[in-house]
């Protein structure tokens, strides 16, 4: 049986990338958020009509994500893979990107890591030479990380707030950033005004051409943050139509627990030569992905707890742990509570709970279960609720 059409749309985002009004509707989405969010948790993932790039169709603003991001102090405290930090792995891939980028800037080049987080990138640059480094993050605290710990040069700002404005870029750099961006051309028009002549910009984002090989759960990888959803072809069409020369590109892997990330990755240059913008064919992969998902066997479990209508717990108030509650079977369940070890999580409330510690699973007996969200910490969450004396039933999605 062939795969269904999908529907045509008028957006209510026009295409990041080309501006055009009209898309395919790919699929439907839903997250629960926390209580007084300031973005929306329901819209569709879309395929532009004209040049094909996917991305969410989210009636929220660039000023409602950075309202969002702002709230989102625990990210700073986050030790996992993926965020800025110094995990093996991540100093693994910034050592991959340094790699791709000798070739091209010597020690001494200005450097601007924008959305760097905890500096991880910069601490690796710095450790191989490089010298003039600045850091820009939207988070005071990874900023003041960046200064003390990492030695770089620091400020708060944005990909549409560049500080530092004496200076000009040799190299901007934006690792897993432009994949959270509502306003992707003004990105570039900013990165085109802090760039000097002939300056470069390495962009690394996830590889939605990817998704499928790399599942582990169902719908893991399409995140609320993430509202871009590149492959190659959209990345280079995105620069193309700014006047930037591909430089350089390619593909590549995170090993970020539950899931090896893919990546797609590009250097680009300020006034090199252009050439007509491809258009991206990512649209039947993505719903070849959906329709994935939406046939994971995790789905059948999740079903099987809805109809039972037992207390469930979730553990891991998560990403995903969104797009579980509002997406999946899982949103049918008698949610008895919500637990998370994250103190700042412990302040917020979602679905109208409170966000608890584990500790209120101490005792609990047969005729509860708890669905372990908290995606590659399985194995430490089975022990916990095996030393607090839980006798229910542990659900795990992987």
């Amino acid at each position: 049986m062939p795969p269904p059409v999908a529907p045509a749309i008028t957006l209510v985002r026009p295409c990041p990338i080309c501006g055009h009004r009209q898309a395919a509707c790919l699929a439907p989405l839903r997250y629960e958020l926390f209580d007084q969010a300031p973005v929306c948790g329901t819209f569709g993932l879309a395929s532009c009509a004209s040049c094909g790039f996917s991305f969410y169709d989210t009636p929220s603003s660039q000023a409602d994500f950075d309202e969002y991001y702002a709230g989102n102090v625990y990210y700073f405290s986050a030790t996992s893979t993926g965020n800025g930090g110094t995990t093996t792995e991540d100093m693994r891939r910034f050592g991959l990107i340094e790699e791709r980028l000798r070739k091209y800037v010597s020690k001494n080049s200005a450097i601007y890591d924008v959305g760097c987080a905890k500096g991880g990138l910069l601490l690796s640059l710095r450790e191989r030479g490089y010298a003039n480094l600045h850091g820009i993050d939207m988070l005071p605290q990874c900023v003041e990380h960046v200064r003390t710990a990492v030695g770089a040069q620091a400020g708060v700002g944005s990909v549409h707030s560049i500080p530092f404005p004496d200076g000009q870029a040799d190299l901007l750099m934006y690792s897993q950033v432009a994949e959270h961006v509502v306003d992707l051309s003004r990105l570039i028009d900013v990165a085109s005004s802090k760039l000097k002549d002939g300056g470069l910009v390495y962009m690394e984002v996830p590889d939605a051409a990817n998704y499928g090989a790399h599942a582990a759960a169902p719908y893991y990888f399409l995140l609320l943050e993430h509202i871009n959803h590149f492959d190659r072809d959209s990345l280079v069409s995105l620069f193309a139509r700014k006047g930037f020369g591909l430089v350089e590109t390619g593909t590549g892997h995170v090993d970020a627990e539950p899931a090896r990330w893919p990546v797609v990755w590009g250097i680009f240059r300020k006034g090199g030569t252009t050439h007509t913008p491809p258009v991206s064919r990512i649209d039947e992969r993505l719903s070849a992905y959906v329709r994935a998902s939406e046939s994971h066997p995790v789905m059948t479990t999740l079903a099987s707890l809805a109809q039972q209508q037992c207390p469930v717990h979730v553990w891991g108030i998560s990403l995903y742990t969104y797009l579980l509650l509002g997406q999946t079977p899982l949103r049918d369940c008698a949610i008895a509570g919500l637990v998370d070890k994250n103190p700042h999580k412990q302040t917020k409330r979602l679905l109208g709970r409170p966000v608890q510690s584990p500790e209120v699973l101490r005792g609990l007996g047969s005729g509860h279960a708890v669905v372990v969200a908290a995606l590659g910490f399985e194995k430490q969450i089975a022990e916990s609720l095996v030393g607090m004396g839980f006798a229910g039933r542990v659900v795990f999605l992987t």
